[in-house]
């Protein structure tokens, strides 16, 4: 087994809140009355899993620490700069216009196949898709490649979580269900742990609201 404490986890949320990024929202959910932003999901799920790190042992940076949208170029150039083990970015997906519910669903992960440890960042982005294909209650879809700076441009393995799909209206729910957020975060904590032969210290879910 590995020792955790010599890894330097990355964690990244996409978009921001405030302001929030334009268009990185749910249609408007009519029984409450406004919709809800991407990031709401995406940077709780994020703060989720830099804690469940924290607990099994290793240390952690956050590339994306403010509360507004900051440039994929800034982030790609903190993840190399801190010299980070993995970088693992949360994100929420959506299809069609924007402008009302449909019924695409399921998460996604991602890899870049130009990322420098290419195959590392499919391998890690296999395990956390499997981990939550076999534990969450969202149906899966794909780990798939995709080219994106934070994936492409990062000299560690990197990941992409496609939690879900925001323009689906039961996926939309999930992306206030603390329990899921927790879910996936403590999900992809496991995997990590797995990708770097550490052990998992498990978080008790049962005393969770």
């Amino acid at each position: 087994m590995a020792v955790a404490s010599e890894f330097l986890i990355g964690a990244n949320d996409e978009h921001g809140l405030n302001p929030p990024t334009v268009g990185k929202r749910t249609p408007v959910i009519s029984y409450i009355g406004r919709s809800f932003y991407e990031n709401e999901f995406n940077r709780q799920a994020k703060l989720y899993f830099m804690l469940a790190c924290l607990r099994c042992g290793f240390n952690v940076y956050d590339v994306h620490p403010e509360v507004q949208d900051v440039s994929v170029s800034t982030r790609v150039v903190r993840a190399n700069r801190a010299g980070l083990t993995l970088l693992v970015t949360f994100a929420y997906n959506a299809s069609g216009d924007g402008l009302s519910f449909n019924n695409a669903r399921g998460f996604e992960v991602y890899y870049s196949p130009y990322n420098p440890q290419a195959n590392e960042s499919r391998r890690l982005s296999e395990i956390i898709f499997e981990k939550l294909k076999e534990n969450t209650f969202t149906q899966s879809r794909f780990v798939g490649r995709l080219s994106v700076g934070v994936l492409s441009n990062v000299n560690c393995p990197s990941t992409l979580i496609e939690a879900g799909f925001m323009t689906n209206f039961a996926e939309a729910k999930l992306m206030l269900n603390p329990r899921y957020v927790l879910q996936v975060a403590e999900l992809t904590c496991e995997a990590v742990c797995e990708f770097l032969n550490v052990p998992y210290i498990a978080r008790d879910l049962n005393n969770f609201p």
